[in-house]
Formats: C-alpha cells, structure tokens, sequence
C-alpha cells in the first residue's frame, strides 16, 4: 500500500519545491516517517524538530484526518495509513 504525504507551503522549500510526497511502504511509526523524511531532506530538521529530536510543537501530523497527537503521539502507527498531512501552525500579526 502507498502512502502520500502532504506538506504545507512553508516546507515545501526543503523538500526541493515539492508539496506531495509519496512512498512505496510505510514507515511503522509517525516517529519513522519523520526519521525516513529527515534523512531524505536532511533541511527538514529544524523545521520539524527542536535540538533534541522531538517534534516542534506547532507541527501537527494528521494520519488519515486523525491529529497523531489525539492516537499515539509519536508512536502512532502507520501500518494502514493511507495519507498522512504536516500543518504547521501560524502566527503572527
């Protein structure tokens, strides 16, 4: 089963322009996917994660429509998942 990832406007300059992704097998974890992404598009990093490894807490991960943080964080799995969407929350003035 594929799985296609969806990133907003704010990332896409480290993915090289790209908005969708797609990948031939899932990651286990959200955890995975973020690792898999990172390696990938290693200026992904510090737009997803702080110095420790642990996601920013203005990204949010949805896996099929559901927040990962409202299944199991990090560790939400991603055996059937079939679209996976990174919102970044915005602020400003």
């Amino acid at each position: 089963m594929s799985l296609t990832i969806h990133l907003p406007a704010n990332l896409q300059p480290a993915t090289d322009g790209q908005a969708t992704i797609s990948l031939d097998t899932n990651p286990a974890t959200v955890a995975d996917l973020i690792a898999s992404l990172v390696a990938r598009f290693p200026d992904l990093r510090p737009l997803l994660l702080t110095s420790d490894g642990m996601l920013l807490s203005h990204v949010n991960v949805f896996v099929d429509g559901r927040s990962h943080r409202d299944i199991d964080g990090l560790q939400t799995s991603l055996a059937d998942a079939r679209e996976i969407v990174f919102l970044t929350a915005l602020a400003g003035g």
